[in-house]
């Protein structure tokens, strides 16, 4: 399945199901004011958002990362207790599932995470084409993300 947003072309996404019924559908990413608002609908033995740097002649983007110390996720469940898993890759890491997550529990109100990049092992942030994914092990998650950005801590 491959669908786009006819508010926005900007978001996309790819689901391969292996013949087993979609977690996303068109409504699964919604901007809802001045956020996204993400609903997985579970079902599948994992599923995954990534937010690609982005793509020129079939080659991932590779911008480098290495001056930033710390991601900042502004994010809220929908019902609290949600729990997500948050994903960077660079463009050498394989597509196993190997690549270093980060475990948050959501609450139901707007709430900053900061994470140290240095937790991300195995992405080298010299060569990130994957700056912020989220993947999903377990049921249903619906949440929302109001911003994402990088920063340098002294």
């Amino acid at each position: 399945v491959i669908a786009s947003d006819a508010n926005d072309p900007r978001v996309s996404y790819n689901v391969d199901s292996a013949g087993l019924p979609s977690p996303f559908d068109p409504d699964s990413f919604r901007k809802v004011g001045d956020r996204l608002h993400i609903d997985y609908h579970g079902g599948a033995a994992w599923a995954g958002i990534w937010f690609a740097a982005g793509y020129s002649e079939g080659e991932r983007w590779s911008p480098d990362y290495s001056t930033y110390t710390t991601i900042v996720l502004e994010l809220k469940g929908d019902a609290g207790g949600e729990k997500i898993i948050v994903n960077m890759e660079d463009r050498d890491d394989p597509g196993d599932g190997t690549s270093t997550r980060y475990e948050l529990e959501l609450n139901d109100q707007w709430q900053i995470y900061e994470i140290d990049l240095a937790e991300f092992e195995t992405a080298d942030l010299t060569i990130l084409s994957v700056p912020l994914g989220f993947v999903f092990l377990d049921g249903p998650v619906s949440f929302s993300i109001r911003n994402a950005r990088f920063v340098k801590r002294d």
